[in-house]
């Protein structure tokens, strides 16, 4: 009868089971990111939809007041800007939504509509100590 040498197969078996776990491994934190990140996305979309549910409402309000001859400027938030036209901004958390407007003939025409971020430059060592 021959011998069975169980050292090499006990090496790679070991081998493969290390590999194993640290595949394990990396699938549980990069699964953990992705949740992270889609949470952060989501909380991002809703306020972006919060600020143009929030705009559209203010819409709604300059052509009522458009079309009751009543001057957009005497809304709340309402800036008049060089050159004509009227400005006016929501802002949620971090981000603005910027909605430029003219009213002509009873009605607010749309120039620009913007939802946009403040950018801040990251500090290295915050993001080390975070």
């Amino acid at each position: 009868m021959s011998k069975v040498k169980l050292g090499p197969l006990a090496v790679f078996l070991a081998i493969i089971t290390i590999i194993l776990a640290m595949l394990a491994l990396l699938n549980f934190v990069t699964a953990s990111a992705d949740l992270k990140l889609a949470e952060r996305y989501g909380e991002v979309t809703q306020i972006k939809y919060d600020l143009e549910k929030r705009g559209a409402a203010f819409l709604a309000e300059a052509d009522e007041a458009a079309a009751a001859g009543t001057s957009p400027a005497a809304l709340d938030g309402v800036a008049v800007r060089d050159g004509g036209g009227f400005s006016h901004e929501e802002t949620e958390g971090e981000y603005t939504l910027t909605i430029d407007f003219t009213a002509e003939n009873g009605a607010c025409r749309v120039e620009r509509w913007r939802i946009s971020k403040e950018w801040r430059e990251q500090n290295l060592f915050e993001n080390i100590l975070h």
